[in-house]
């Protein structure tokens, strides 16, 4: 017979990682929020930059988007692997919230109503993504690291094929959702007329 499927474990340690992570990605998002509100000339040098940095329907901001969401996951992957991942992981979800909070806000300090949907259209396709990813990941690095610390559950820490097969699937996402945010941005941007 094959191997069984447990069905997660969210009693006491996980269940208060995952309020980490999203406690931070939320004070990540509120402190964006108030940098883009306190930047000079209105966001407009910002989101300027971020448009005329895409040259052909948005290949180099893919490439960008791709870095820095590919880094935030494997910071974020990695932490697993020492103690203080129960650190790492959270900060990780706090800057994520913090680019996207930003993006957004000075997206519709500069646009209006039209900024808000060509913030719109870069954080829901790919966005939802790879928070998806990164909460996911960083769940389950957070529950290793807290092991490795000695907190939690007593045993063998189990770092098998299934934490890096998830790992490297949810960096292929969040390259797709990348690519996926990249390419649609300037193209409604450009449909707006921005």
């Amino acid at each position: 017979m094959g191997t069984r499927y447990r069905k997660p474990d969210f009693s006491g340690g996980q269940s208060a990682c995952l309020v980490a992570l999203i406690t931070l990605f939320l004070i990540g998002a509120v402190v964006g929020s108030f940098f883009a509100a306190n930047l000079s000339s209105g966001g407009q040098d910002f989101v300027a930059r971020f448009f005329h940095a895409a040259p052909v329907l948005g290949t180099g901001r893919v490439l960008q988007m791709a870095g820095l969401e590919a880094a935030l996951l494997v910071a974020v992957f990695s932490s697993a692997f020492f103690s203080f991942g129960l650190l790492a992981a959270p900060l990780a979800m706090g800057v994520k919230g913090f680019v996207l909070s930003l993006l957004i806000s000075a997206f519709v300090k500069t646009f209006g109503l039209k900024g808000y949907i060509v913030a719109l259209a870069l954080v829901l396709p790919g966005g939802l993504i790879s928070m998806a990813c990164m909460v996911l990941v960083g769940l389950q690095a957070m529950t290793l690291a807290s092991r490795r610390a000695g907190i939690g559950k007593r045993g063998r820490i189990p770092m098998d094929r299934a934490y890096y097969l998830m790992g490297g699937i949810a960096l292929g996402l969040v390259a797709l959702s990348a690519a996926i945010a990249g390419t649609v941005t300037p193209l409604v941007g450009r449909m707006l007329g921005l």
